[in-house]
């Protein structure tokens, strides 16, 4: 996965006579699309204790959330804290098993941790973070392809009257999955635009899920 970079919170304090800093540190990045194998690591963050000219590590906190797969459309992920120094944080200090029914929602959360959920299966993850611990959310980008207005993550948020998306009964709400075949994720809307362009007198087979089925429809293409 993507790693982030370490950033400094305004934390001061006197340890031991001298001057300590609280430095926040974060592996993860906000808005990419992002892979997990079943038990690896899909975000960490935390923050570690500097002491004195010598910045040296007296101790600190890591904080991650694991992938442990997905069951009949629960997914299923850890919460893992570690704390120690200096050297390794290897010291578990809690741990707690968080479960999700994807088929509901396809973003989760957890504190103030947004996360999108792309597609899963017992080997992989494929997700973007929306938020994270004190980030910003990530932009929604919107755009249009045949009339449909489009989120980041493919889903439709407004249909005009008339267009091809109305006449392949396409609603607000649905998410597009596949064009002709070819799976989407999220971000992919000059993918899709690519797809259903070609010859006006043929038409495409679009996979939408709409609520916890999946469906499939034909939009005719356009220039």
């Amino acid at each position: 996965m993507r790693r982030g970079t370490a950033t400094f919170i305004l934390s001061f304090s006197l340890l031991a006579g001298c001057a300590s800093k609280e430095i926040a540190i974060k592996f993860y990045s906000i808005g990419t699309i992002e892979r997990c194998a079943v038990g690896g690591t899909i975000m960490s963050w935390g923050s570690f204790i500097e002491t004195g000219l010598s910045h040296r590590i007296t101790g600190g906190v890591m904080k991650e959330l694991l992938y442990n797969g997905i069951d009949h459309e629960v997914l299923q992920i850890s919460y893992r804290e570690y704390f120690g120094g200096p050297g390794p944080l290897t010291t578990s200090a809690f741990n707690q098993d968080l479960k999700y029914d994807v088929s509901k929602a396809r973003t989760i959360t957890f504190r103030e941790i947004r996360i999108r959920i792309d597609s899963a299966d017992q080997e992989k993850m494929t997700y973007s973070i929306l938020a994270g611990p004190a980030d910003e959310p990530a932009a929604l980008s919107s755009s249009e392809v045949s009339g449909m207005g489009l989120d980041d993550s493919l889903k439709v948020l407004s249909v005009s009257a008339g267009s091809d998306a109305s006449a392949a009964g396409i609603k607000v709400g649905d998410r597009i999955l596949s064009v002709g075949g070819r799976m989407l994720s999220g971000g992919s809307g000059d993918q899709l635009e690519s797809l259903l362009t070609g010859d006006p007198e043929t038409s495409i087979e679009v996979v939408i899920r709409r609520g916890e089925r999946e469906m499939n429809v034909y939009m005719r293409r356009h220039n």
